[in-house]
């Protein structure tokens, strides 16, 4: 089976992404009116075009991203390596009735507030497969913080890690990878019918 690292990152967000799915507020206790992937700046300011684009959805907001990785373990000839990402989740409150609101929430708003979305999501990410990532561990959380406390609303970054696993296919013996190494080693497919079979026994870094 082969993952290609750069496929890698679409797969975790969209994964947690639907972990996650039953805290939108289309669902029975939901409350997030945007859930999406995000590409900006982790720690917006309050005038962040970026961050105000990808929540025009509304607040309460969850967007989700992928971090820093790390390969190392590399096994098999360097066909094999363990990658360890880091899973950003951006999580928003807007409550205007004060600061305090906006973290414990209140009684008189559909935001519950930072703390209980922060108390959510880990119940729904902390210690939990994320499917469709291949050789993914579970995902488990590693610090969390306040990035912005605005007048208006207040921004938590929270940082989750896991491994995946990178594999590389065995290229096949007329994978044009394969044969460009072959003629830049002199080796002609006519002349030599069995030399591409040859080379496939070597462990060459593409």
């Amino acid at each position: 089976m082969s993952h290609e690292a750069d496929t890698i990152p679409e797969s975790i967000e969209d994964s947690a992404l639907r972990n996650l799915s039953g805290l939108r507020d289309t669902c029975d206790g939901g409350y997030f009116q945007t859930m999406a992937p995000y590409n900006g700046n982790p720690s917006p300011d309050r005038e962040d075009a970026d961050f105000q684009r990808a929540t025009q959805g509304g607040i309460p907001a969850l967007l989700v991203m992928v971090g820093d990785g790390e390969y190392e373990n590399r096994t098999m000839g360097g066909r094999i390596a363990d990658l360890e990402m880091e899973l950003l989740i951006l999580i928003a409150s807007c409550n205007l009735r004060s600061p305090e609101a906006r973290s414990r929430g209140d009684m008189s708003s559909q935001d519950p507030g930072i703390y209980q979305m922060i108390k959510d999501i880990r119940g729904l990410l902390y210690n939990v497969p994320l499917e469709g990532v291949f050789g993914a561990c579970r995902a488990r959380p590693i610090r969390q913080g306040a990035v912005l406390r605005g007048s208006d609303r207040t921004i938590w970054l929270l940082t989750y890690a896991l491994n995946t696993d990178v594999v590389e296919e065995r290229l096949d013996a007329n994978d044009p990878k394969l044969l460009q190494i072959s003629n830049k080693l002199g080796f002609s497919q006519e002349e030599n019918p069995g030399a591409p079979d040859d080379v496939t026994e070597f462990d060459v870094d593409l």
